[in-house]
């Protein structure tokens, strides 16, 4: 039975990161929810959560994303998996961000920081500085938005990662900064 539910949140999951399976990612989703009732661990419970809100984000359904996003955190506080608690998190400072409260927003993000510089989780560590650099964007500061993202990038050159544009937005908004 958790093997069949983790299974579909995972292929579920696969339609946050892929557009082409985005219809086939609800599809798997409720596939998953008919098995919610017979999961008794909050952290699989949480998984799920989780994984609806991000594919309900990239969906535009955002009140959805929100509230799936909430109870995905609650749940991995609950079940002690502070890692995947500070992720969910993140997630929900987009939602605090739009809404205005962007001092929260901020401090949300800067905890996160701080919890996964304790763990040196440098995957997240980099998700956080990239995350950070974008609010600071939006707010117009961006020295500070430079600065996180050089810390982002150098992680992930420490990492081995492969780049999926951030070199470029980088190098875009040095550009800007030199240009004031």
């Amino acid at each position: 039975m958790h093997t069949q539910f983790l299974a579909l949140v995972y292929l579920a999951g696969l339609g946050y990161h892929y557009k082409k399976y985005r219809e086939k990612g609800f599809q798997y989703l409720d596939e998953a929810k008919g098995l919610l009732g017979k999961i008794s661990e909050p952290g699989y419970v949480a998984m799920f959560y989780s994984c609806a809100g991000a594919l309900y984000k990239v969906d535009g359904k955002l009140s959805q994303a929100k509230s799936c996003l909430e109870k995905a955190s609650k749940l991995y506080l609950e079940s002690g998996n502070e890692r995947l608690y500070w992720t969910s998190k993140m997630h929900l400072s987009y939602f605090v961000f739009k809404s205005g409260r962007v001092d929260e927003c901020m401090k949300i993000l800067d905890e996160a920081r701080r919890f996964f510089e304790g763990t040196n989780d440098k995957l997240f560590l980099f998700v956080t500085h990239w995350n950070i650099g974008v609010a600071h964007g939006r707010l117009g500061r961006y020295s500070e938005q430079v600065e996180n993202w050089e810390q982002a990038v150098a992680l992930k050159k420490e990492l081995g990662l492969p780049f999926q544009g951030e070199q470029i937005k980088l190098e875009e908004a040095q550009r800007r900064i030199s240009q004031v």
